[in-house]
């Protein structure tokens, strides 16, 4: 992940805003107090990851450079507006905190504890009081949902089926790979294709930490057509990595529906090269 020294210019998302300051973008090399933290204030940051409002995706996820093994990962990042900044703190910070006693800095923690509801009106005033107006009118112009956006109704079909997916992309636009790409994964608890003694561990749409026993799906547009692929090596691909492509956003659900639970050769040869 990008490491930025706490309380300095964010200038990590394509959207500009000279009011977008970082905290928790942490790394090894990173120097930060440890002290404790009062559980009100975790409880009250834990609960604005649970659906965060965010004017652009974040380049696929980052795992914790503070841990020697087993890293976690995270994808989602949260937009906190007070005192004429907006500060802005990536999933990993709960992490950080809960893990590795990271203390944010005193200013975030009144942020956090006077910041409104997610995606309520107060929340929309306090962004556009504290120089967010940029950040407003990209989520305005993204909420018109173009054609390198899942619909509405098509993202409530994939969660129908048990399976997980962010409302919103969750690359960003000018990802190399993925742009505008999403991931649609299988949670363990939901029945259908899975490949045995796998397991991956990943945070779905709320925010709960959850375990998958399949490789998920990215799913992007690109040159008018919808793409879908698992690629589980970098470089890639590698054994059982596939990409496939359809020619509307239907066919697209049902080729996804297909991979999780039905036989298809694509989940055979993935399960061939996983034992």
């Amino acid at each position: 992940m990008t490491a930025i020294i706490d309380l300095s210019p964010c200038e990590y998302f394509p959207v500009p805003s000279e009011n977008l300051v970082a905290v928790g973008w942490l790394s090894k090399e990173s120097n930060f107090e440890l002290e404790s933290v009062d559980w009100t204030f975790f409880e009250k940051l834990t609960s604005l990851f649970k659906e965060p409002w965010q004017p652009v995706a974040s380049a696929g996820g980052h795992t914790c450079g503070l841990c020697q093994f087993n890293s976690p990962r995270f994808h989602s990042n949260v937009f906190i507006p007070y005192d004429g900044r907006i500060f802005v703190a990536p999933e990993g910070i709960l992490h950080y905190i809960a893990a590795h006693w990271y203390k944010p800095p005193d200013i975030f923690v009144s942020a956090v504890m006077n910041c409104p509801a997610m995606n309520s009106m107060e929340y929309k005033k306090a962004l556009l009081a504290n120089g967010g107006r940029n950040l407003v009118q990209a989520v305005a112009s993204k909420n018109l949902r173009g054609p390198m956006h899942l619909s509405l109704e098509s993202i409530d079909k994939i969660r129908a089926l048990g399976l997980d997916v962010n409302s919103e992309p969750q690359f960003a636009p000018n990802h190399s790979s993925f742009p505008n790409g999403y991931v649609v994964i299988k949670p363990t608890s939901t029945p259908g294709n899975h490949v045995p003694g796998w397991e991956g561990w990943f945070n779905d749409y709320r925010g709960i930490e959850t375990v998958t026993d399949a490789p998920g799906v990215y799913v992007w547009y690109q040159d008018a057509t919808w793409r879908y692929a698992v690629l589980n090596y970098v470089p890639g691909p590698g054994p059982g990595d596939f990409q496939r492509s359809t020619s509307n956003e239907v066919e697209l659900l049902g080729k996804i529906e297909e991979y999780f639970f039905s036989p298809n050769a694509d989940f055979e040869a993935l399960k061939l090269a996983k034992s």
